[in-house]
Parts: C-alpha cells; sequence; structure tokens
C-alpha cells in the first residue's frame, strides 16, 4: 500500500474510522492514545478515501481515482469502476445497500451488489453529498452547502454563500440525530474553519476559526453529537483534534 505524503490523501478515512470505533466503544472514559497500525489491504493504486459501512463490514475505498468495495471480514475486494474521470466523496447511504459518489461535478449512485448496474446519475451539480439517518441530504453547490428532506426532496441552500469568490464550503457531515450539519468553510484550499449550521433554520457559526494559518481537511462527530473531531494542522503537523461542546459551554 503507498501511503501519500499529503494529508489530505487519507483525511477522510482517519476521520471516518475514529468515529466509527470511538462511537462504539462501551460507556465511560474514551480517550485518544498511541494507535496500532495494522495493513488493511492493499489496491491498485494510491488510495485517497473511504467510507464505512453503517454496519462496519465493508468499506468503499477510492485508489487513484476508481472505486473499491472491500469486506472487512473475509478481506475479499471488488473494483467497481475504471474509467478516465476521478472518482471520491464516496458516502453510504443509510440502508447499506448503496452509495454515492461526485465524478465530473455531479453526484452518481450506485449498488453494492455482487453484479451492480453501472453508476446511475444522482444528483446534477452537487458535489461532497452525505445523508443523514433519517434519508436527508446535505451537499455543496454554487460553493455553498444545501439541504434536502427526507427522500431527497425539496432542496434548498442551506448556507448563504459567501461574497468571496475563493470561499467554499465542502464537507457537509449531520450530526447522529440529523438536526445540525458541521462542515468545512475553505479560502482556496489554503486556509480553513469548521463551521455548524442548523439544519432547520440554517442559522450557522464558526465553531473553530482562531487561527489563519490553520487548514482543516476533514470533520465528523463524536459520543452522539457532543463532540467534533477533525483533521488539522492546527499543532503543526496534521492531527485529530477534539472540540467537546459540552466542556465549551
Amino acid at each position: 500500500m503507498k501511503i501519500p505524503v499529503i494529508p489530505l490523501a487519507v483525511a477522510t478515512g482517519l476521520v471516518v474510522i475514529v468515529i466509527f470505533l470511538f462511537n462504539s466503544m462501551s460507556s465511560g472514559r474514551k480517550v485518544f492514545g498511541p494507535p496500532r497500525v495494522d495493513k488493511l489491504a492493499d489496491l491498485d493504486g494510491t488510495e485517497t478515501e473511504l467510507t464505512l459501512s453503517p454496519d462496519g463490514t465493508r468499506l468503499v475505498a477510492v485508489a487513484s481515482g476508481d472505486l473499491w468495495l472491500f469486506d472487512i471480514n473475509d478481506g475479499s475486494r471488488r473494483r467497481l469502476t475504471e474509467t478516465a474521470e476521478q472518482e471520491g466523496s464516496p458516502a453510504w447511504a443509510p440502508d447499506g445497500h448503496r452509495f454515492t459518489f461526485t465524478r465530473d461535478g455531479a453526484t452518481y449512485a450506485m449498488s453494492t451488489d455482487a453484479s451492480p448496474d453501472p453508476p446511475q446519475l444522482f444528483k446534477e451539480n452537487a458535489t461532497s453529498l452525505s445523508w443523514s439517518a433519517t434519508g436527508r441530504l446535505a451537499f455543496v453547490r454554487n460553493r455553498t452547502v444545501w439541504i434536502t428532506d427526507a427522500g431527497g426532496v425539496h432542496e434548498r441552500a442551506l448556507v448563504e454563500t459567501d461574497a468571496n469568490p475563493d470561499i467554499t464550503a465542502r464537507l457537509p457531515r449531520f450530526s447522529p440525530n440529523s438536526t445540525q450539519l458541521a462542515f468545512v468553510r475553505s479560502d482556496l484550499g489554503l486556509h480553513g474553519e469548521v463551521w455548524m449550521a442548523d439544519a432547520t433554520s440554517g442559522a450557522a457559526r464558526a465553531v473553530v476559526a482562531d487561527r489563519s494559518a490553520e487548514n482543516p481537511l476533514d470533520v465528523g462527530w463524536l459520543e452522539n453529537g457532543k463532540k467534533l473531531v477533525y483533521l488539522t494542522n492546527r499543532g503543526g503537523g496534521y492531527g485529530l483534534w477534539v472540540i467537546d461542546f459540552e466542556a465549551n459551554s
């Protein structure tokens, strides 16, 4: 497995795995300790992103722009796409039988059946799509976060597009109860801030915006929405940082 030097290449994978493991632990004090690192799979190409299935038994990974399905239990793997276009931002649907991904500025959906149909256009002009547990969708369009009702209907911009054309929103992530969205507000991909928005009213606020040189790469929820974990270079090198809402209330 070739490990890229740039932290962006493993951002989504790191945060997704931490979220799953942290939320599946028994109650009690939970801390980040020294990691045990084992090789999980070798895929053809350079692995850049992954998403874990809702039950934690499979993952969809992006390797050199193509999609792979990997079974954690038996170690089997299957290539799902082989195209000239670059694919990214994979996200499982809550039912665990299909997933979505970004290709050419649009979102496509694909089944994880043994003999899946080719990917189908799911939503035009939409990238970085994510699902809530209740079937709502969040995605990026025209540099800002959009949201739908359950089932993907009634699209609307949740957050107003910034007047500065260099600033865009990316990576919207639903809270476990689907009432909040965390996302990264990025300036030319060089500086970023962690923001939150109410999924109903759209009221948004910066959660981490105190350092001009910080560049968060991904964000996720812990402990049923009580904390956020995000991958950032806040300490110099890239690492995982945690925001505890109860401790800061």
